[in-house]
């Protein structure tokens, strides 16, 4: 079980859910690395991009309109953002997710889960 859905789904750790519904949710994380954090990520456990299936295409429709959303947001507050997410060897928690972020960074870089950079 991978640290989105054995800490944060399971509400082991407490975040500022921004968005919510059976498919996706978007929250603070716990240690944010910029003014401008937000995590996006499915309910369903999916390994990354690249392994998304087919029968996921619901999911990852309202993932990135999700990540879309804010990603407005983030610019309109900070005048940028930027959205990105990692497969393979450069992904540090092997569970799907789109990073929305923009503004001044405050922390530096967290190679671990928490952070989620």
């Amino acid at each position: 079980m991978d640290f989105f859905c054995s800490e944060i789904l399971s509400g082991r750790i407490p975040v500022e859910i921004l968005y919510e519904s059976s498919r996706v949710m978007a929250f603070r994380p716990p240690q944010p690395v910029w003014d401008g954090h937000i995590i996006v990520l499915p309910r369903k456990h999916i390994t990354s991009l690249t392994d998304a299936a087919r029968a996921d295409e619901k999911i990852l429709v309202e993932l990135l309109g999700i990540a879309t959303r804010f990603a407005r947001e983030v610019e309109e507050e900070h005048g940028s953002s930027r959205v990105f997410t990692d497969s393979g060897d450069t992904q540090v928690v092997p569970h799907l997710h789109f990073v929305v972020h923009g503004g001044a960074r405050i922390a530096p870089p967290d190679d671990g889960p928490a952070g989620v950079s």
